[in-house]
């Protein structure tokens, strides 16, 4: 289900009644993917940052997961110098694109099983 396409973005009513079906599909489904735009020259360090940031924050803040986040009070006075100026430029760039501006990515990402 690809909600661009499955859905008539020109109707009104029908995008409405389609927007509240949305977290039982979500939920429902094995697995969601998105897709978040065209891989640029820097995709993969941003990637590999990303992935870094949240190995450390887990090793760090054990069981707190997304929603139940304490504040990263040293990571918030140091702020992120392990990770390199050009890393954090490349993570800053993924998360400037148009999919992040949509409203929906919540739910996209939150009732998502995988």
């Amino acid at each position: 289900w690809y909600d661009a396409l499955c859905i008539n973005q020109g109707d009104k009513d029908e995008k409405g009644h389609q927007v509240r079906l949305m977290s039982r599909i979500f939920s429902s489904a094995a697995s969601v993917l998105a897709y978040i735009g065209e891989e640029s020259e820097n995709s993969s360090l941003a990637f590999n940052t990303m992935l870094k940031i949240g190995t450390d924050f887990l090793q760090e803040y054990p069981g707190h997961g997304l929603l139940r986040i304490k504040p990263a009070t040293r990571w918030q006075e140091e702020g992120f110098p392990a990770y390199g100026s050009e890393g954090l430029k490349a993570v800053l760039a993924v998360c400037e694109r148009p999919w992040f501006r949509r409203i929906w990515i919540v739910q996209e990402l939150l009732l998502a099983s995988k």
